[in-house]
């Protein structure tokens, strides 16, 4: 489950990419894999 979530974190970083928006800073956006 742990590779799926990150995967999927990944297709969404991919596409605001090629859609010329910024990332999500990086300790917002893998926040909740911590708690």
């Amino acid at each position: 489950m742990l590779v799926h979530d990150a995967y999927h974190r990944g297709q969404i970083v991919a596409a605001l990419r090629a859609n010329g928006h910024p990332a999500p800073d990086v300790e917002t956006f893998w926040e909740s894999w911590r708690s």
